[in-house]
């Protein structure tokens, strides 16, 4: 039988060492990808608010097709609208925005508007 004032092993303290390490590793692990995780959605939430603000300003203003590229802190912003139809006096446009950033990672809008031809 052992003695309970004797006290832990170096064995046993040994294991429990081991056993903390590894917990902590774990943790610090999940927390990170917890970490990366989170940034990645602010990120993609950035670029849903910058592409939509930008897709209501081509939406709202007046419409000329062509190419428009602007540098947004972290990000590129690029606006491209074409005429696709004219039809009984109806220009018919396409407005495509997209936000890239990171260089891989790309957020993309597209809509549609009409225009009366003498409206322009």
């Amino acid at each position: 039988m052992r003695d309970p004032d004797k006290g832990f092993t170096l064995i046993e303290v040994m294991v429990a060492l081991v056993l903390l390490a590894i917990t902590v590793a774990a943790l610090m692990e999940l927390f990170s990808s917890n970490l990366r995780t989170s940034k990645k959605a602010s990120d993609y939430t950035e670029a849903i608010i910058i592409g939509t603000s930008e897709m209501e300003k081509a939406l709202s203003g007046k419409i000329e097709p062509g190419t428009e590229r602007i540098e947004l802190k972290d990000y590129t912003v690029t606006r491209e609208i074409r005429l696709l139809d004219t039809i009984e006096g109806i220009r018919i446009y396409e407005i495509s925005v997209f936000v890239t950033w990171d260089n891989n990672n790309r957020y993309e809008i597209k809509s549609l508007r009409t225009v009366r031809k003498d409206e322009g």
